[in-house]
């Protein structure tokens, strides 16, 4: 079992001496940091004990302690903080810094490297964990309220003096005090320390050999009831349950609505230190879920109910106009025509697809030449892949031949430049494969193609697959030795776009010999993903979810470094779920790819009529901006040309737990912000046209997007909830009688997965 905690593990300045940790320095711990006008410093502290279980240290008068406990697999810490003085003390934040080592790089080691997975505070207590690629972690619990948490964010300084955030985290903080903006579930009263008052928090940490009764264990730790969502979303007037672990009565459970009616909820006891109850989605929207047991200890859960799938990707088109794409170098630019070509292949109108089509001629005039070739970063393997892929939406959309031909073009264009004798997909002597996901992108194009029996289509056809089997047998070989744009670790976007394309080979090659080890190593890299992604929270907003620190100042012009979960590029993970469910019929992949999908339907808000770029996960960031400005008075971008707040006019405010506008509507400086629109080319494939029928093994029926209810006869009557929908998935465990509201006849199903027409 892996040890963070050796028998003697602590030095004399009370931080932990073990290889999962920093080693010295300020990102040492754990250890007690103070921040005041935005420095922050380390607290002095020595051993009182030659057992060094004990520490003191004092910051003007200002007395604190630490105390250890551990064992082997668990560790208690006991900090105390009292104020002798006669005033009050309210530093920016006093914390708590934990001191693992969560830079995630080089390779192999980044697989034991531990990243801040999950934190939640509520009003009464918290708790997170921190886990590896390798599916191990560190449960960290308080019984006790703590204010907040924070990052620590690694930066870099760029050859013009201007100061960005890194892609690497150097380690984390429990920030037991905070002044300032915190969300509304955070308590709110840990500012400051009066004269004479003292504080105490208890924090423990157990190491997790397996990730595994999260919430059991957390629930004991913390003495609070903790919420277990296995769905955080759910269709308009379908009914979920909701687990609550508390080994105390709960005295209350109150469910709101979006519209703010609340309704009490009676819990069942479900088994020992565990209860139920069930919501239902009467209305579509975010639904709050509040417990409270007898002690007064409090936590809070979310669930969002969408009333129809189709009409999201309806109104991410809207926006594609009311925010239109960029016509600039980064392909991040360009998304917003995946929403409007998808959209006009469901609701066509010829307004909309004149100036959506004005719009596109001018990204082809400005940015590419007659064969299709950039006119600038020409080595951005990314930006030949997207073309590809928009060419072949706005086949769909429209059914005009000369797109699939362009996408074609552009196919061997990428394949002849880009594509190594390794088959793999190279830009400036780095691993392109899983930049966005080229090999996904040929894949879309082939399955257009195969089904285009003419002699020349034929051989196209068959010079594209060899082009996608050389580059996923490559990529199945490097497992998770990869690279990737920007700085080399265990990176997001890397790891997901490498298990989505393994599984998207896997399901379009079904006769291959190479997919059961495609699957496979789909499988795994997904599983070593876990750790960058929020699959645990309660949050629907951010269920499914994956961590992006670095997007916000390219993005959105924003400094420092932030969390941004959802980020579009989150729905890199959705498509590995998914294929990963059609492949195998685990249930918990579909239920991890509806409430993803969830967390990015939110991303539009239909009461102020806009479109998010993404949520920004920092319960307290101080950032700054910028904001729109007169560009001839601003020709200068500096290095990479993007905007940066020291370079520009800019705003200083509290990022909290929120939702970004978009910029790319008032600037002109590269913003990248049309990337949230990959959400919805994702959305489109998944569910718009379709439905699931999903047999679980107790018998009863998870159902998406349609309602199912038995006859008499034993035959399974099953009704879209989308006049949309063409075709209803099944993943049966016994064979079925099936009958289709809309038809007369019934069909016999074997069990195992079946696509059944509904037209």
């Amino acid at each position: 079992m892996q040890n963070l905690l050796p028998m003697s593990p602590i030095r004399e300045d009370g931080t932990i001496h073990a290889p999962e940790y920093h080693a010295s320095g300020i990102h040492a711990g754990p250890a007690l940091i103070y921040e005041e006008a935005g420095e922050v410093h380390p607290l002095t502290l020595r051993s009182m004990d030659r057992h060094h279980k004990l520490f003191s240290g004092s910051h003007h008068r200002i007395q604190f302690e630490m105390e250890w406990n551990y064992s082997e697999s668990e560790w208690k810490l006991t900090v105390r903080a009292r104020n002798k003085g006669t005033l009050p003390w309210h530093p920016d934040r006093l914390a708590l810094r934990i001191g693992l080592d969560c830079r995630m790089q080089p390779y192999p080691e980044w697989t034991d490297k531990h990243y801040p997975t999950f934190l939640r505070c509520e009003k009464t207590h918290f708790w997170g964990y921190a886990s590896t690629p390798h599916g191990k972690g560190l449960l960290l619990a308080s019984p006790d309220a703590i204010a907040s948490w924070s990052l620590d964010y690694a930066m870099r300084r760029w050859d013009d003096g201007t100061v960005w955030g890194a892609q690497i985290v150097n380690t984390f903080d429990l920030d037991l005090l905070r002044k300032g903006a915190l969300p509304e579930r955070h308590p709110q009263h840990l500012s400051q320390l009066a004269p004479g008052e003292e504080k105490r928090w208890q924090i423990f940490g157990r190491n997790l050999p397996i990730m595994e009764n999260l919430e059991i264990q957390a629930a004991a730790l913390c003495k609070a009831p903790v919420i277990q969502l296995p769905e955080t979303t759910v269709d308009l007037g379908q009914k979920t349950a909701v687990f609550i672990h508390s080994s105390q009565k709960l005295v209350e459970v109150l469910h709101q609505s979006p519209s703010g009616e609340e309704k009490r909820l009676t819990p069942e006891f479900f088994e020992t230190n565990l209860w139920r109850v069930e919501v239902e989605g009467t209305e579509a929207g975010l639904h709050r879920i509040l417990v409270q047991d007898i002690s007064r200890k409090q936590s809070e859960g979310s669930i969002f109910v969408v009333k129809q799938w189709s009409e999201i990707l309806k109104k991410a088109g809207d926006f594609a106009l009311k925010n239109p794409p960029q016509s600039i170098a980064h392909c991040e630019g360009w998304y917003g025509f995946f929403s409007g070509f998808l959209k006009e292949k469901y609701f066509p109108q010829a307004e909309y697809g004149q100036k959506l089509g004005e719009h596109w001629g001018d990204l082809l005039k400005t940015q590419f030449d007659e064969a299709f070739i950039p006119a600038k970063e020409n080595w951005r393997v990314q930006n030949k892949s997207t073309l590809l892929s928009l060419f072949v939406d706005r086949y769909q959309a429209y059914g005009d031949l000369k797109d699939l031909e362009s996408a074609a073009q552009m196919a061997d264009l990428m394949i002849a430049t880009h594509q190594g004798s390794d088959g793999a997909f190279w830009a400036k002597d780095i691993f392109y494969s899983t930049v966005i996901y080229p090999i996904k992108s040929l894949i879309e194009l082939w399955e257009c193609e195969e089904k285009i029996k003419t002699a020349s289509w034929i051989e196209r056809t068959e010079r594209h697959r060899k082009g996608i089997e050389k580059a996923i047998l490559d990529l199945e070989k490097r497992g998770d030795d990869l690279q990737t744009e920007g700085e080399q670790f265990f990176e997001d976007g890397m790891i997901s776009c490498a298990a989505l394309q393994l599984a998207a080979f896997a399901l379009a090659f079904p006769k291959s010999p190479f997919r059961d080890q495609c699957l496979q190593r789909a499988q795994q890299l997904l599983a070593q993903h876990d750790c960058l992604s929020q699959t645990v929270t309660p949050d629907a907003r951010v269920r499914g979810g994956t961590h992006r620190t670095w997007e916000a100042q390219y993005d959105i012009h924003l400094q420092p470094a932030a969390i941004v979960c959802p980020h579009g590029w989150s729905s890199w993970r959705t498509y590995a779920t998914y294929y990963l469910y059609l492949l195998t019929g685990e249930i918990s992949y579909l239920l991890q790819t509806r409430n993803a999908l969830a967390a990015a339907a939110q991303m539009i808000d239909e009461k102020k009529d806009l479109l998010y770029w993404g949520f920004l996960l920092d319960p307290h960031l101080e950032a700054r901006q910028v904001i729109p400005f007169d560009v001839k008075e601003k020709p200068d971008l500096g290095q990479s040309g993007f905007a940066h707040p020291d370079r520009f006019p800019s705003r200083s405010f509290v990022v909290s737990e929120q939702y970004m506008e978009m910029v790319s509507h008032w600037s002109s400086y590269g913003s990248n912000d049309n990337d949230v629109h990959e959400h919805f080319k994702c959305l489109e494939e998944v569910i718009v046209g379709k439905a699931y029928l999903h047999e679980r093994e107790d018998g009863s029926f998870f159902c998406w997007n349609c309602d199912m209810e038995s006859s008499p006869e034993n035959v399974l009557k099953i009704k879209s909830s989308d006049a949309l929908t063409k075709s209803i998935h099944l993943h049966l465990l016994h064979p079925q009688k099936v009958q289709i509201f809309s038809q007369s006849e019934s069909q016999t199903l074997a069990q195992g997965n079946h696509w059944i027409s509904i037209r």
